[in-house]
């Protein structure tokens, strides 16, 4: 179960459904919608993300994160 939960978590997060306090989201440009999003990240074309797809969307929103892509 924790599993699950905490992919929908971090696909959340990754989608901006979660609103960050202090005024922060006003200054950031809107995410894609979900749709948008995952054909972005569909690999293969095939309309569905798979592990790997998704693992490797969460894997480019965090290094992209930072200014140099670094991951720190």
């Amino acid at each position: 179960m924790m599993r699950g939960w905490s992919m929908s978590v971090t696909l959340a997060c990754m989608l901006g459904v979660l609103v960050p306090s202090g005024g922060v989201l006003a200054q950031a440009a809107a995410p894609p919608d979900a749709k948008t999003w995952a054909q972005e990240h569909d690999k293969n074309g095939d309309g569905k993300l798979d592990r790997e797809e998704f693992h490797q969307a969460v894997i480019e929103s965090f290094f992209s994160a930072t200014r140099t892509r670094s991951g720190t």
